[in-house]
């Protein structure tokens, strides 16, 4: 009868003894050894190999999961893209749409969105357009009256002051509906530019002596200009820089200064004002946008004035920057493109 094999291991060899019992005899046992030396050689080859594999694996693993996850990812980087050119100013961009997938009908979910606010913002820029437009017959009856009224000698003290409001809130109204028509043209590209070769020197001159008369109690104006020229249309960039100067003249005090600056790339108007607190910068060149009208030392604006400069700077190719610390004064800067 066979027993149980056991098998044992040393140095390099491994043996089976196996116990074999006969009845009425003795007890034998059978070993058989072998060397584990051809083990050992095969094992290393398989070591050897696995660590050479192994990152030869990781590295296609890791491109390959690199591939599928790019392709995996594209529509969504596509969407992003597109996504970040679509702002206020052109709602006509689409997500791109692909296959039937989630993300497809994600993308025609949205550009459904797109489309809906597209047509809501063309309503409302067509609403202003045509309001301001058949605003201006009124206003200018308005204006009409008043001044004959006003012409009349005979009138009296407590008739004059009304017509004399009557006659502010004319001018105060027409001047409103020429910003919005003039918004609604730069809304609708058709701020046409009658570009020419404008002297800063003559420009700034006329323009500050203009602001002065309208401001004759007003701060101290010091002006540094440029003997150079810039390519523009000189009546827009006129109401730029008048606008800039309105705007330092009505939140600068009597004591205080404004600086204005002119180089060939643009120019900036700086006042020693009470200035703009910086939860407000952010929205400056928002129309209607007012920090405080009661701040105004005369009283405020109609909050469209740097939106009109802003759209004038850009029709320029260039930008409108507002720079201010609150009880040291505004910088507004004006860059423009250099005309090639």
């Amino acid at each position: 009868m066979l027993g149980t094999p056991v098998w044992t291991t040393f140095k390099g060899f491994r043996s089976c003894t196996t116990k074999i019992k006969v009845d009425s005899g003795p007890e034998l046992y059978f070993q058989r050894s072998e060397s584990l030396a051809q083990v050992h050689a095969e094992l290393n080859r398989l070591t050897r190999t696995l660590f050479t594999m192994v990152p030869i694996a990781l590295l296609i693993a890791g491109a390959a999961g690199m591939f599928l996850t790019g392709r995996a990812l594209a529509p969504i980087r596509a969407v992003t893209q597109a996504a970040g050119r679509i702002g206020v100013e052109d709602l006509s961009e689409r997500l791109p749409v692909h296959g039937k997938d989630e993300f497809a009908r994600l993308g025609q979910t949205f550009n459904g969105m797109l489309a809906r606010l597209e047509a809501s913002f063309e309503r409302q820029k067509r609403f202003v357009a045509d309001a301001s437009h058949e605003l201006k017959t009124p206003v200018t009856v308005i204006k009409a009256n008043s001044s004959l009224a006003l012409s009349d000698p005979d009138l009296t003290p407590d008739y004059r002051e009304t017509l004399v409001e009557i006659d502010r809130a004319a001018d105060r109204t027409a001047r409103i509906v020429q910003d919005l028509l003039l918004l609604a043209r730069t809304d609708h590209g058709q701020l046409p530019l009658k570009e020419s070769e404008v002297r800063l020197e003559t420009l700034f001159t006329g323009t500050v002596s203009e602001a002065r008369k309208l401001y004759t109690d007003g701060a101290q104006i010091a002006v540094q200009v440029s003997k150079e020229a810039v390519w523009g249309d000189v009546h827009l960039l006129h109401r730029l820089l008048l606008n800039l100067l309105d705007n330092a003249l009505r939140h600068t005090p009597k004591d205080g200064t404004i600086q204005v600056t002119a180089l060939a790339d643009g120019f900036s108007v700086s006042d020693s004002g009470e200035g703009i607190s910086p939860e407000h910068l952010a929205h400056l060149g928002e129309r209607f946008y007012r920090v405080d009208s009661a701040r105004a030392r005369t009283g405020g604006g109609t909050g469209l004035g740097l939106a009109i400069s802003r759209a004038i700077a850009e029709a320029h190719g260039g930008t409108l920057e507002i720079q201010s610390e609150l009880g040291k004064g505004t910088t507004a800067r004006v860059t423009l493109a250099a005309h090639k």
